[in-house]
């Protein structure tokens, strides 16, 4: 083959993979996947025959609130504010984040969430919420109460939970990206969920009462990830994105990984984007002549 046809099929080859990669980044908003039947499960799901009624904690006037797109737009926006601070190293005691991925609001996950929300209990989940692309997902729940005559819109009240996450950061250290521990055992666990890198999902459920003299907001929020043990809560590089699948930016959130094609479990993979599973072992097959 000469050279001349060898160039030409060198940069054919070359514009098909830049053709497919441009499709694989340029996406407004995240695909869309297939919910699960969580009665298959292997463990007692949250969403597997749930009879919609709210738990023992719950007072009468507990309702739940259904998240219409602006609401959901709101979390997801202020969770990407906070997370790109963060990415571009606007934080003391962290570094810059070479992949930290934008997030966008997952209708499975919101779901779980609200379920969950509907115990009217900051209480660990005791059942599985796992979903089709999460089968590690991470959690964060939060309850304020406010006086019955105070004049609060759920939107203020949801920003200022969002706000005390992220204020956990005044108790991390440098380690405590590994280690998942703020300083003097502070906990900070919140803000590490908040900025957990590989993960591109959340979804969040709130529930609304009155309980004696006062307004009881709740908001549970529940993640496609949280930190994988001995990993770092995100990729940390000298410059924001060097890690990114797709290399386009986002005109808002100029430090964070804009959405892909490609549907991933961040469950299954480390603060780089690799597999975590380990592949099958091949056993010794006697006899095995080479």
């Amino acid at each position: 083959m000469s050279s001349r046809y060898l160039l030409l099929l060198l940069f054919g080859c070359a514009g098909i993979l830049g053709y497919a990669n441009a499709r694989k980044c340029k996406l407004k908003d995240p695909l869309p996947y297939e919910a699960a039947d969580y009665c298959k499960a292997s463990e007692l799901h949250l969403g597997c025959n749930h009879n919609q009624k709210f738990g023992g904690h719950c007072q009468a006037t507990a309702k739940l609130l259904e998240i219409e797109p602006q609401l959901s737009k709101a979390i997801v926006r202020q969770m990407n504010v906070y997370r790109n601070i963060v990415a571009k190293g606007g934080l003391p005691n962290l570094a810059t984040a070479a992949l930290m991925n934008k997030l966008a609001w997952d209708a499975s996950l919101a779901e779980l969430a609200g379920l969950a929300a509907m115990r009217c209990s900051l209480d660990p989940i005791k059942r599985s919420f796992t979903t089709t692309l999460a089968s590690k997902p991470g959690y964060t729940a939060i309850l304020t109460k406010y006086p019955k005559g105070q004049k609060q819109t759920v939107n203020q009240i949801m920003l200022s939970q969002l706000k005390t996450f992220y204020n956990q950061h005044v108790h991390i250290t440098p380690a405590s990206l590994l280690t998942g521990e703020g300083r003097g055992g502070r906990d900070v666990s919140h803000f590490l969920q908040l900025i957990t890198g590989m993960n591109s999902r959340v979804g969040c459920g709130i529930v609304i009462f009155e309980e004696n003299k006062w307004t009881v907001q709740l908001m549970i929020c529940l993640y496609g990830c949280s930190k994988q043990p001995k990993s770092l809560t995100y990729s940390i590089g000298h410059t924001p994105k060097v890690s990114c699948l797709c290399p386009d930016t986002d005109k808002e959130f100029k430090n964070l990984c804009p959405y892909t094609s490609v549907q991933q479990d961040c469950g299954l993979l480390n603060e780089e984007g690799v597999s975590t599973t380990p592949g099958p072992t091949l056993q010794p097959v006697d006899n095995m002549y080479y």
